[in-house]
Formats: structure tokens, C-alpha cells, sequence
């Protein structure tokens, strides 16, 4: 709505807003009461917020729709029973998230396993929603759910979490950046320089 106004004012001819101005008053109001519709036909789905490192979001965002971007594995942890005398090793329940092998070959710099980590219900009331163009979909605001879950991915500790380290480590040792010495009489000459200008 916005952008269709500034578009319409930011014209120097006193002619063509004249003839907006005189547009019928049916067009005008089915126009505003379509922006301010909002569509909840889907606010009872639920959804997750998930905080993803930058490099997978990259990844997921370059791929086509319909491309299988990874898998989502529940491993089912056991109960701990302390009146038992079992000596089974104690299996704790995980969340994973397992890069695909196709976006694996395309990205290889990506690590391809994380963890869902830090979830929690509480959470305020969130809606996740789009604002579709006024030129296609008339301006009308779509809600997609509320959000019941949030958590973040975290890359899991494997031997190409530590390559990821140690990539991030070399590109902080080999940086461009350099400290340049200063000698303390050109400090001084400095200060006197500012201290004059600041003077006047």
C-alpha cells in the first residue's frame, strides 16, 4: 500500500493525480478492505523456529523447491530405573539433522550433521506470515501457523566439526588485516594538529 502511494505522489504531473483522486469509490474501498484482510485458515497448524548456522541456510536457500534438503532423525533414549540392576549403557534421546547427499556433493565446505539443541515450549505468541504484492494477491496477509517449538541447529563434534575449526582459525591467522607502529612524537604532533583546529 505504501509503495503503490509513493509510486502515485512521486509524479510531477498535476494531471495524473487529478485522475487517481478521481477514480470511483468502489475500487478505492475494495482495495483497502483487501490489504487489511488477513487469512487464518491455517493459524492453528503448528511450527517450529529454528535457528540455523549461516552456511546451511545458505545452502538450503540456493537449492530448487523440491529438492530434498536433509533428514531429521529421533533416536528414542531409554529409562533410567534405579531399582533396576540392568547393565544396558543408557541411550539418550536426540534430535539430528543430517545434511543430503546431494547438497553434500554441492556444497562440501557445509557440514553435513547437527544437532537440535536448546528446545523449549515456552514461548510468546509468534505467526509466522507472508504480505503478498497488491499487483497478484491484492495485498492479502497469509498466516502460516504458530509457532510451538523453538530450538536451534548445532553442528555436531566429528572430525569435520574440527576441520571447520581449524579452517576458521587459518582464516584469522592469514587475514590482511596488520598493525601499523606509531611513534610517540607523531601522536603528539597529532594532537597539537587537532587541538588547533579545535581551538578556532
Amino acid at each position: 500500500m505504501e509503495v503503490g502511494l509513493s509510486q502515485t505522489s512521486s509524479s510531477s504531473k498535476g494531471s495524473h493525480l487529478n485522475n487517481t483522486t478521481k477514480q470511483p469509490a468502489k475500487s478505492s474501498k475494495r482495495l483497502t478492505e483487501n490489504f487489511a484482510k488477513v487469512d487464518t485458515s491455517s493459524i492453528d497448524k503448528q511450527m517450529w523456529l529454528v535457528k540455523v548456522p549461516h552456511t546451511l541456510a545458505t545452502a538450503w536457500r540456493s537449492a530448487p523447491e523440491g529438492t530434498l534438503v536433509g533428514q531429521l532423525t529421533f533416536t528414542k533414549g531409554s529409562v533410567v530405573d534405579k531399582k533396576s540392576d540392568s547393565t544396558m549403557p543408557h541411550v539418550k534421546q536426540s534430535l539430528d539433522v543430517t545434511l543430503s547427499s546431494e547438497l553434500g556433493q554441492a556444497h562440501p565446505d557445509v557440514p553435513s550433521n547437527y544437532s537440535v539443541e536448546a528446545m523449549t515450549k515456552k514461548v510468546p505468541a509468534m505467526n509466522p506470515f507472508t504480505r503478498h504484492a497488491i499487483e497478484e494477491d491484492e495485498g492479502i496477509v497469509s498466516i502460516h501457523g504458530t509457532v510451538s517449538r523453538t530450538c536451534s541447529l548445532q553442528i555436531t563434534r566429528n572430525i569435520q566439526y574440527r576441520q571447520v575449526c581449524k579452517s576458521r582459525l587459518q582464516d584469522i591467522v592469514t587475514s590482511k588485516q596488520f598493525v601499523k607502529p606509531v611513534d610517540v612524537s607523531e601522536l603528539s604532533m597529532r594532537k597539537q594538529a587537532y587541538g588547533s583546529v579545535g581551538g578556532r
